[in-house]
């Protein structure tokens, strides 16, 4: 079931959410979908003793450390 929903939103987050749904070829509603399942993810896991960790090639490992 879906349900309709009003948000207010700083302009800033607005742009950056149509930025990642032009990004990745899909609507507003879609990216904002995404969003979320991402954090609960992210969530889900940190919660459970996980870490959050970033590679890039030629660089260090590093851990991400989200606030609470």
């Amino acid at each position: 079931m879906a349900v309709k929903m009003s948000v207010n939103l700083p302009d800033e987050t607005v742009d950056t959410l149509r930025d990642i749904a032009e990004r990745n070829g899909v609507t507003l509603t879609a990216a904002l979908r995404q969003a979320i399942s991402n954090e609960e993810f992210l969530e889900d896991e940190l919660n459970d003793g996980g870490k959050l960790l970033i590679e890039k090639k030629g660089e260090p490992l590093r851990q991400v450390v989200f606030k609470r």
